[in-house]
């Protein structure tokens, strides 16, 4: 208490000497300072009680309406007492004393004991009980919304926890699915077997009872068919399905398969009702099929095959599931893919083998564009005089298509003397940067089937030099061929770098090849430039290559080496002498559209 503030005391007594008694003895305390209200009746002063709202209360057990008990269960009807209460009684009784201490009051004192310095003590006891008592209820009701909170924040963590490992599992499943089909589509002796054994684990997983293939025709006409690979659960019931659908052949754009070929994006619970064609719609209702499901094999941007599902419910789209069929189908175009530079790869060492059965015609080649050379020339001269001196805007254009056609039978002689082996060496300005990156262009396709990642470290401010763009397009496509060989036989990452740099004086430039394949064993490197020298089985390699290109280079002044050490990969140098180049430069040739 202090002396600054008075506290107003609330005295409940029916007694006015009683009540002049308590307000004598509470001011004859000089440190402290009181304002008393009273009232004769319990009725009365539960009346002050809401319209004082007192520091303390001094309540009189005996009142004339009620008892003190009684005035405090009404006090309390609807909310706890609201302030401190020291209760008074003529006589003391224990049962008296517990009955009002259960009821809130702080302290209780006997009237013909009650001293001055009792009566003090016992409203400051209770004003600091009083005060203590808030303060611990306001942490109790701060702990329980606290507890409350806790216990919500604890059954929401068991909520997440438990949709977490939901989830968790879920992925863990299509994981499992995906290394599955992938490690199967690696290993299956044909896209064939990939395929079927693609479908057979994606309809295990999902439950879906149809899985069919449609691949595009092999007569190249824009039409795709079905396969004879399917998964049926029960076979009995889908096998009118089954049937029908060999009949269906599909464009582009036509129904849920065109449409996934058209867009190269996946379909998602499509109604069988709606879009299904007619053929096969009555068996589609008969077996129950309600829900399609259509996943484009991808390679690359192209859509080589088409997935299809169906299903006797409908399912809410699942992101999880429809990205792992997603790579799935791409795993799968990857197969076919490969299928593709087989087969790609055989037509070509076919079309080898007709070369070298054409290599007898080399002369009679190297004549006739011998013989076409003269004509070509005449014709050129005549179509720049004709250029020269037409005013005529369509005859400009009929001069153009004779230049174009010209020109190009000029390139067919100069292939023909190629195949003959009469093209002599042909020095012109040469940019390296361009060269390497148009022959990558060329093999990007046989690259990227192998999983091959390329990666280029081209020097900005290399200078031009002169050179035969043809042979050293035939350098980097030779030294490129025998990495990609190289990588073909390691495991991944398989990564391919070429760099190209100058040296500090700028009087030569120089690029390397370098795989991360399994390297060149010491007693091989020493041979690898050896003519008819080959480690590839008999019919794969001739062993011409590497000598054939240390001769190009050798032949430009430069110098080829090679670096290789066991599981570290293999790289070659290329240095070539850089020669003054005219300040009139001349237009590099065109390069071949294939390679070497």
């Amino acid at each position: 208490m202090t002396s600054q503030t008075p506290l107003t005391i609330l005295i409940v007594d029916d007694s006015a000497e009683d009540r002049t008694v308590y307000r004598a003895l509470l001011k004859s305390e000089e440190a402290a300072t009181y304002v008393f209200t009273e009232a004769a009746t319990g009725e009365n002063g539960l009346h002050l009680c809401k319209t004082v709202a007192p520091d303390c209360l001094l309540l009189d057990f005996h009142l004339p309406d009620m008892t003190g008990i009684e005035f405090l269960d009404a006090l309390a009807k609807t909310a706890p007492v609201p302030f401190p209460v020291v209760m008074l009684t003529g006589r003391g009784s224990e049962q008296i004393a517990v009955q009002v201490m259960q009821r809130g009051v702080q302290d209780y004192l006997v009237k013909h004991d009650l001293t001055a310095s009792a009566l003090r003590r016992a409203i400051r006891n209770a004003l600091d009980k009083f005060q203590l008592h808030q303060m611990l209820e306001a942490h109790r009701r701060l702990l329980h919304e606290q507890n409350l909170e806790l216990r919500q924040r604890e059954a929401s963590l068991q909520t997440l926890n438990a949709t977490l490992e939901q989830q968790v599992a879920m992925r863990t499943a299509l994981l499992e699915l995906l290394q599955m089909v992938t490690a199967a589509a690696n290993e299956a002796p044909s896209p064939e077997d990939a395929l079927q054994h693609a479908i057979e684990r994606i309809c295990a997983y999902t439950g879906w009872p149809v899985g069919h293939v449609y691949l595009p025709a092999s007569d190249g006409v824009e039409v795709w068919v079905p396969t004879t690979i399917w998964h049926l659960e029960p076979p009995a019931r889908f096998a009118a399905f089954q049937q029908d659908t060999q009949t269906v052949h599909c464009t582009p754009g036509e129904g849920i398969i065109g449409r996934v070929i058209a867009s190269g994006r996946p379909e998602w619970s499509v109604e069988v009702s709606t879009d299904l064609t007619v053929r096969r719609l009555a068996s589609a209702r008969t077996a129950g099929l309600t829900a399609g499901f259509a996943f484009p094999i991808l390679a690359g941007r192209d859509v080589v095959g088409v997935l299809e599902f169906y299903a006797d419910r409908q399912q809410a789209p699942e992101a999880t599931l429809l990205d792992a069929i997603m790579q799935i189908g791409t795993q799968l175009g990857r197969v076919v893919e490969r299928q593709r530079a087989a087969e790609q790869l055989r037509q070509q060492q076919e079309a080898l083998y007709q070369r070298e059965k054409l290599a007898a015609l080399g002369s009679l080649l190297a004549n006739v564009a011998h013989e076409l050379n003269n004509p070509l020339g005449v014709i050129l001269m005549h179509a720049d005089l004709l250029r020269e001196e037409s005013n005529s805007s369509s005859e400009l254009v009929l001069v153009e298509e004779i230049v174009q056609a010209a020109e190009r039978c000029k390139r067919l002689v100069r292939n023909f003397l190629t195949l003959a082996r009469q093209h002599k060496p042909e020095r012109t300005t040469v940019v390296l940067n361009t060269l390497i990156t148009e022959t990558i262009e060329l093999l990007a396709y046989l690259l990227r089937v192998d999983d091959i990642t390329i990666h280029l470290a081209l020097a900005e401010d290399l200078p031009l030099f002169r050179a035969d763009p043809y042979q050293l397009q035939q350098v980097v496509t030779n030294l490129l061929t025998n990495a990609h060989h190289a990588l073909r036989e390691s495991s991944a990452p398989r990564q391919l770098t070429l760099t190209t740099r100058c040296n500090p004086a700028r009087t030569s430039i120089m690029f390397e090849v370098a795989d991360n394949g399994s390297g060149i064993p010491p007693e091989i490197q020493a041979r690898i430039f050896e003519p008819f020298f080959t480690t590839k089985p008999l019919g794969v390699g001739t062993g011409l290559g590497l000598p054939l290109c240390r001769g190009i280079v050798e032949g430009h002044g430069g110098t080829l080496r090679v670096a290789s050490q066991p599981s570290q990969g293999t790289t070659f140098y290329v240095e070539l002498p850089i020669e003054d180049v005219p300040e009139t430069l001349s237009v590099p040739p065109e390069l071949s559209s294939s390679p070497p």
